[in-house]
């Protein structure tokens, strides 16, 4: 059964790529190039979202001080990272994201979509 996920990335290549192979899985994806499309995507009351995929560097905001924001609001939505900048590890905003999968950039489809997919049927999300 398909989910709700809002995906963030500020590449609108890999944006469209990412958002149509989780299309071809059956979710419906909102997608979002930066912190503040991100938030008016997340304000819609009658969204259920059931994951969060944010890219870390973000061209208006940090994606671990973004989605903290977000989740503010919805604190059980599981988040998946992505970012090409492995320095992103040192953002102290990091530690509470510390189950959160992480996937580095390049990567392929295929493994986005497992990291998804782990995320998805751990239980946390009810679609």
């Amino acid at each position: 059964m398909g989910r709700t996920i809002l995906l963030i990335e500020d590449d609108e290549y890999a944006l469209g790529l990412m958002a149509t192979a989780l299309e071809k899985q059956g979710h419906t994806v909102f997608r979002a190039k930066d912190a503040s499309e991100a938030k008016n995507h997340w304000s819609h009351a009658d969204r259920n979202y059931d994951l969060l995929i944010s890219d870390v560097k973000l061209p208006d905001d940090d994606g671990f001080v973004l989605a903290e924001s977000l989740l503010e609001a919805r604190p059980t939505v599981p988040v998946v990272f992505i970012s090409g900048d492995k320095d992103c590890f040192a953002s102290p905003s990091i530690r509470q994201f510390g189950d959160s999968p992480f996937i580095a950039k390049p990567f392929n489809l295929k493994q986005m979509l497992a990291a998804v997919n782990q995320v998805l049927n751990k239980g946390g999300a009810q679609g």
